[in-house]
């Protein structure tokens, strides 16, 4: 089985999908896209509660103090004896009454937990912002810039489909012209056999046979010319569909005059219409000035007070030894309101809004500059798909004529009419003549699928085949 035979079918609609599929660039933007949802997601949690728990144990080695109870001498301990006389009581309460105090204190901190030496402590702090504009700008901020890089991941598909169709075609156009290249010098070579025929039968002189061979030969680089080109187009197709470069593949579409339809001016003004709203860098340009708005209101949020609700809600533990009891556990629970209200910063924040504000106008220029860019490459296209639409209709005929031409020509040589100089001649026009038809044909869907992108639309095969389609 030669290579030819397994070589892999490919057409153009198999190598755009592949290559929306494979392609790196489109890849990364796809990786960007998700970086870019994941901001959100970031931005968006500032605005609920935060939650965060903490879990402690500490044991003292040594300590200053402890207090597990003041100790009182005998001689100020207050004791009163109930079975003494009533004149015996009286004495002592008024000679014992400042010792009571030392006694209640005693027993006041007999039993706080201080200076233990195990302590445990968990504690579950919440915080909760109740006013922060700055968040609120920022989650604004996240959305349009996560719109912006699903606008970008279109506009990179519509580059890679341009790409793969450009690459794809420019393949067929090189396997076309080496076909033509290699026709015209197996029909060199035939006219040469056939010379040296004559020249044996004595019709020809050896000056046919010689120009004859130079006319062949001259037509040689130009054949492995047009190999070489076609083999590196193929293996830069390849490359865009990421394709494993040591396949065989067969080129299944071609470039033929027959299959081009012209395209309504009526279709290409509706287009040309929707093209500002179509094109994603434009969609990009106008969600950046949406994007610098929002870092203009957060830095105006900036001078703004900031409120948050905050709670800490804990369990206390001070065992002798071991794990302490759960129900030996103190609880420990606050609740506040926090307001940072800014004052002065040294006029950070008004140079900040100004740098924001200036961000915004640049925007809006560049956006001015891409919906003009956009209407020049559109009418320039535009002005391609016409010129090449009436090359091809030219061309069309052009090529019949060399190809009549040429089998005129080569009757007449043979009936002894024509020379091997005008044979050489007919054949040299009517292969010019077909590689400007192929020419043209890749030149008209060359600057239609350039025209398609430029509005924003994917040259797929299907939009080729029919534009108007685009509209429906």
């Amino acid at each position: 089985m030669s290579s030819q035979d397994a070589a892999q079918d490919l057409t153009l609609a198999d190598a755009v999908a592949m290559g929306t599929r494979r392609n790196e660039t489109i890849g990364i933007a796809r990786s960007e896209l998700r970086t870019a949802e994941a901001q959100i997601t970031s931005a968006r949690s500032t605005l609920f509660p935060q939650l965060s728990g903490q879990l402690s144990y500490s044991r003292a080695i040594r300590q200053p103090f402890r207090l597990g109870g003041v100790s009182i001498p005998d001689s100020l301990r207050f004791a009163p004896d109930s079975t003494r006389s009533i004149a015996e009581r009286l004495a002592y309460l008024e000679q014992r009454t400042p010792g009571a105090a030392l006694g209640a204190l005693g027993g006041l901190f007999s039993n706080v937990p201080l200076g233990q030496a195990n302590t445990y402590i968990g504690t579950l702090n919440v915080s909760q912002s109740v006013f922060d504009w700055r968040a609120v700008a920022g989650l604004k901020a996240a959305r349009e810039l996560e719109a912006v890089q699903r606008s970008q991941l279109t506009d990179r598909e519509l580059s890679v489909v341009l790409d793969v169709v450009v690459a794809y075609n420019t393949a067929v156009l090189n396997e076309r012209l080496a076909a033509i290249a290699t026709a015209a010098y197996e029909e060199a070579n035939k006219q040469y056999e056939q010379v040296r025929l004559r020249e044996a039968a004595g019709n020809a002189s050896r000056l046919d046979v010689l120009r004859a061979a130079v006319d062949r030969d001259n037509l040689e680089p130009q054949r492995i010319q047009a190999l070489n080109a076609r083999d590196l187009a193929v293996l830069n197709l390849k490359r865009l569909i990421d394709m494993p470069l040591g396949t065989p593949v067969r080129l299944v579409d071609s470039l033929s005059t027959a299959q081009v339809e012209p395209v309504s001016e009526t279709a290409l003004d509706a287009i040309m219409q929707s093209a500002l709203r179509r094109r994603p860098s434009l969609d990009v340009a106008r969600r950046q000035v949406r994007i610098n708005e929002q870092r203009v209101a957060a830095a105006k949020a900036a001078s703004l007070p900031t409120v948050s609700l905050t709670g800490a809600f804990g369990k206390q533990g001070f065992p002798a030894s071991g794990l302490p009891a759960w129900g030996s556990l103190l609880d420990s629970w606050t609740v506040g309101v926090g307001v940072s209200v800014p004052i002065f910063s040294g006029g950070q924040r008004s140079a900040d809004v100004q740098q924001a504000q200036e961000l915004v106008r640049q925007s809006e220029l560049q956006l001015t500059q891409a919906e003009k860019q956009t209407i020049v490459d559109l009418t320039q296209q535009r002005a391609e798909i016409g010129r090449a639409q009436a090359s091809i209709a030219a061309r069309r005929q052009t090529a019949r004529q060399a190809a009549e031409s040429y089998e005129l020509t080569v009757l007449s040589y043979d009936k002894g009419n024509s020379t091997a100089l005008q044979v050489s001649d007919a054949r040299l026009q009517w292969r010019q003549a077909q590689a400007n038809e192929a020419q043209a044909v890749f030149d008209y869907i060359t600057a239609l699928s350039r025209f398609l992108r430029a509005a924003g639309v994917a040259p797929t095969p299907d939009i080729l085949a029919d534009p108007a389609g685009v509209l429906r």
